[in-house]
């Protein structure tokens, strides 16, 4: 695949600036995480560098069930 869709492009444009100044950004996937980090170009490697890691398990929770969860263990 050599194209990039418009929603990862979004995502690009968006974090950039996040990831230029050193933070590390995870996105949660219903189904991975997408990760994204300064790359090191003294080593060739990219401005940012993007890696996605599958999860076993397929997530459906929603933002309110995800923070209630949370709350109850506080």
């Amino acid at each position: 695949m050599n194209t990039i869709t418009k929603e990862l492009d979004r995502i690009i444009t968006e974090y950039t600036p996040i990831v230029a100044e050193g933070h590390r950004v995870s996105i949660g996937l219903l189904d991975g995480i997408l990760l994204l980090q300064k790359g090191n170009e003294e080593e060739g490697e990219a401005p940012m560098v993007i890696r996605v890691d599958a999860i076993a398990e397929h997530l459906s929770l929603t933002v309110e069930e995800l923070f209630e969860d949370g709350e109850e263990m506080a």
